[in-house]
């Protein structure tokens, strides 16, 4: 087998070896010697791309019919690839113009997301897609040379950590509207205020714990920094009105006791 049969298939596999393998058993299948001759036979093979390798390609590049191809490989979603493209742009476009530029034509690409959610038009995406690509790519005067290192989307980040915080918000807001009988859109329109008599008293919030079914991971998110002060329990009525009748036979005692002395 000649080296050069071997380079080209090397370089059209990028480094999967399974690829590399199946090719080579292709080419040899019924060959006794492989040449040159057999490089027709190989071809490029289209596989998924990063969303690192996207963003080097839109940063670095302006063929935009290129970076087309490389974003319909990717299979990256939209509302996730403009989250990216928005967080990399300062590390990539170090002028001002052309960074208020990519900005401009990223925020069209927005509205064209907007829209397609709100209408549900997704045939709107592959205009966002083109903005976000060719558009962001075509906005920069000359390539940036830059070491700074792509970024994961902050946003997604802050969504991701505080999914569980959501969670919890999500289920009071929906047993307070199947106690009060409204929608959990309505009783999330209440939350803050019913948070606020909570912290300010505890005790109600204990009674109240018993009343919605509460858990103590949702007790401490009303609660916030009063969650450690929290009552251990609440006094029954009639334990408060015992409490008094027994003090008030108290204090009649000692005022008998006292009018008995002066005599």
């Amino acid at each position: 087998m000649e080296n050069e049969v071997l380079v080209t298939l090397a370089e059209r596999c990028k480094g999967d070896v399974r690829s590399a393998v199946r090719d080579l058993q292709a080419v040899c299948l019924g060959r006794k010697r492989v040449n040159r001759s057999v490089l027709p036979l190989l071809s490029y093979r289209d596989r998924e791309q990063t969303i690192f390798d996207v963003l080097n390609t839109v940063f670095k590049t302006k063929n935009t019919q290129y970076i087309a191809r490389l974003l319909s490989q990717s299979g990256e979603d939209p509302k996730s690839l403009i989250q990216w493209v928005d967080e990399n742009l300062p590390r990539a476009y170090l002028d001002v113009v052309d960074l208020a530029k990519a900005y401009e034509i990223l925020a069209s690409a927005d509205v064209f997301l907007g829209r397609a959610s709100r209408y549900r038009a997704y045939v709107l995406w592959r205009y966002a897609v083109d903005l976000m690509g060719g558009g962001v790519a075509s906005a920069k005067k000359r390539v940036y040379i830059s070491t700074s290192r792509y970024q994961f989307p902050s946003w997604l980040k802050e969504m991701k950590t505080s999914k569980s915080l959501r969670d919890i918000r999500s289920s009071i807001a929906g047993k307070i509207g199947c106690y009060c009988h409204v929608s959990s859109k309505k009783a999330n329109q209440m939350f803050n205020e019913l948070q606020m008599i909570f912290q300010s008293n505890p005790e109600f919030a204990l009674t109240f714990k018993e009343t919605l079914g509460l858990t103590e991971d949702e007790m401490k998110y009303l609660l916030g920094d009063k969650y450690k002060y929290k009552p251990t329990g609440v006094s029954k009525k009639e334990d408060v009105i015992e409490e008094y009748d027994v003090s008030h036979d108290e204090t009649e005692k000692k005022e008998q006791t006292e009018q008995l002395t002066l005599f």
